[in-house]
């Protein structure tokens, strides 16, 4: 494991990058704030090491040693304090999506008319009004259970503590049908207004994600506006 170099001329800076919600918790980022701190550290011990050194050549006393001591455990304090905000904004750090895979059963469906209703068990949902989540039929499924999917219209959906509830306007399923969940933990609380600024799939990604043909481009955008899926990663969403 290597360690932060410091440079030989410390500069101190008080200008930091405020973490968001959309940032990817890598090593590289938290290593570059965390790297200003240190290089900020450096630069006071650097400042106070040469008052210290001028202050006793000056005086030559144990009084002004005791002085500079205190100085240098309240700039150390004030760092400790500027590291604890930083791991603060760390700990807080939304998690990664999770995909879930799901059975619903045929016997899920109740209603003798559409909107028919299933609800199923779903330990992983927490039902947070923050909690996004997107459904789609897994790839691996079958002809049968595809259509099945395509036919009951599903309409909407709603997510409660344990189970997710699903409203299908169209035809209901004979078949049980799997599919994938996947519960949205880059987005985080966003308290400045919407929950979301979302960008919903068009008809044609639902149809061919539905058909097991979906191909996206390099350029395909995110299901969501808010934090953009790869190429690569709606592809393993699709393939399961």
């Amino acid at each position: 494991m290597s360690d932060f170099l410091i440079p030989d001329n410390p500069e101190y800076s008080v200008e930091m990058r405020k973490l968001e919600v959309t940032d990817p918790a890598h090593a590289g980022l938290f290593n570059i704030m965390f790297g200003q701190l240190l290089e900020n550290d450096a630069y006071f011990k650097a400042q106070v090491d040469q008052v210290k050194k001028d202050l006793e050549d000056m005086a030559g006393g144990e009084e002004i040693s005791g002085i500079v001591q205190e100085q240098i455990g309240q700039v150390q304090d004030q760092i400790g304090e500027l590291q604890q905000q930083l791991q603060n904004q760390i700990d807080t750090k939304v998690d990664k999506s999770i995909l879930l895979s799901v059975i619903i059963p045929s016997t899920a469906w109740t209603g003798d008319t559409a909107p028919y209703t299933a609800q199923v068990a779903v330990e992983e949902l927490t039902g947070s009004e923050q909690e996004l989540i997107e459904v789609f039929v897994q790839y691996e499924a079958s002809f049968d259970q595809k259509t099945a999917w395509a036919e009951a219209g599903i309409a909407s959906g709603n997510n409660i503590q344990g189970a997710i509830i699903l409203e299908a306007l169209g035809e209901k399923p004979t078949v049980d049908i799997p599919i994938h969940i996947l519960k949205r933990g880059d987005l985080g609380d966003n308290t400045s207004g919407a929950a979301c600024d979302c960008v919903p799939l068009t008809e044609q990604q639902i149809e061919d994600i539905v058909s097991g043909t979906y191909e996206p481009g390099e350029d395909e955008p995110a299901a969501c506006g808010c934090v953009p899926l790869t190429a690569g990663e709606i592809i393993d969403i699709v393939e399961g």
